[in-house]
């Protein structure tokens, strides 16, 4: 995963720009409610480098998919 961050101005934060490549983990689940629709989740964890280091940032995301047959 490409990243890139800019931070200017925070107070309490070092203020720096950082870019680059990092690893992302992850898994999901989907169920199929018809032979159309089906409910997905997914869990992800994505490697970013901020200018005070290596940070961690989660997503959970659930959404609704379509097939058009």
């Amino acid at each position: 995963v490409y990243a890139w961050t800019d931070i200017d101005g925070v107070a309490p934060l070092r203020t720096g720009k950082e870019e680059g490549l990092g690893p992302k983990i992850g898994f999901g689940l989907q169920a199929g409610l018809t032979p159309n629709w089906a409910i997905r989740a997914d869990v992800d964890r994505y490697k970013i480098r901020l200018p005070e280091g290596k940070e961690d940032v989660d997503t959970f995301t659930i959404g609704a998919q379509y097939t058009f047959r």
